[in-house]
């Protein structure tokens, strides 16, 4: 049995993306379609199958990754049902760039347990995923957090980046102590829909003592971006290489963050570890960088 279409008003959603890099619509499924995609979370959670690969998260809980190319036919029916939707497709399709990878793979996460080191980021592959909720969701149990607005500086931070020879690594893409950004956080019950753009800072919300996490989400990738290891010797690997001069004029924080000197510090530390030529863009424990401009700021830190 068909479960019902999802009708999303492609216009108004690819508008709210460009906007805020951010579009929910609470308890959009139904909830016979709740409780099918329930279903096949708890299979792929139990069990092995070909394409699917499942992991235990680091004082957290369990999640999976299914490949779709990988699937045969006929597997996982209502994931497939719904990401691969033609409303979906046609948000994607509409609001990323052609030679985008739409539903490239499938995530899986059930939590039990909030981590203390989940940080607020923007991914290192830039994608647009389509995420649901499984569960009602609210600030207890980890409703999704997001800076709207962010995505459009983190976009331009990325382009600069890898222009002056900056590799995946050393992508400044996490918030460290002393960094602020203001955000939001997404709750709704079960069947809610979450469409955002990765290069937005998000993470997940904290959870209390006894709540559970569970969702379920779809990347899908935009084009020409590196790759996280190139091979030795390849046209990548040379222009990330730290002897490649043009290198010192990547970036190393997003312009638009509120630092302290303890942010400014705290990111220069972050960059040495990663390995980055001229890692300390000011002296260690010199004076913060200025605050910037973003419409986004939180100005009370």
């Amino acid at each position: 049995m068909a479960l019902p279409s999802i009708n999303l008003d492609i216009d108004h959603v690819v508008n709210c993306l460009n906007a805020d890099g951010i579009y929910m619509s609470r308890g959009l499924l139904g909830e016979e379609t709740v409780r099918k995609l329930n279903d096949e979370f708890d299979l792929l959670l139990a069990h092995e199958f070909k394409g699917v690969k499942q992991s235990k998260q680091r004082g957290r809980g369990r999640s999976f990754r299914v490949k779709y190319k990988s699937l045969e036919n006929g597997t996982l029916p209502a994931c497939r049902e719904v990401f691969f939707c033609e409303n979906f497709k046609s948000i994607a399709s509409k609001y990323m760039p052609s030679g985008s990878r739409i539903n490239s793979d499938l995530v899986g996460t059930y939590d039990d347990k909030y981590p203390s080191f989940i940080f607020d980021h923007f991914d290192t592959l830039r994608a647009l995923k389509f995420m649901i909720y499984l569960l009602d969701t609210n600030q207890e149990n980890g409703a999704f957090c997001y800076a709207r607005g962010t995505q459009i500086d983190n976009a331009q931070l990325r382009r600069r980046h890898f222009r002056f020879g900056g590799s995946c690594e050393s992508l400044p893409k996490v918030l460290v102590r002393g960094d602020f950004v203001s955000q939001e956080s997404f709750t709704g019950p079960a069947g809610t829909v979450i469409i955002f753009d990765t290069e937005g800072f998000h993470r997940a919300g904290k959870m209390a003592d006894g709540t559970t996490r569970r969702i379920i989400r779809s990347r899908c990738l935009f084009p020409n971006q590196p790759i996280k290891h190139p091979k030795k010797f390849s046209r990548q690997w040379f222009w990330e290489h730290r002897l490649n001069p043009v290198r010192i004029f990547a970036p190393k924080a997003p312009a638009h963050l509120h630092s302290t000197s303890e942010g400014a510090r705290g990111r220069a530390a972050q960059l040495r570890r990663a390995g980055c030529a001229a890692a300390c863009p000011w002296p260690q424990g010199g004076p913060a960088p200025q605050p910037g401009s973003w419409r986004g700021l939180d100005p009370g830190g």
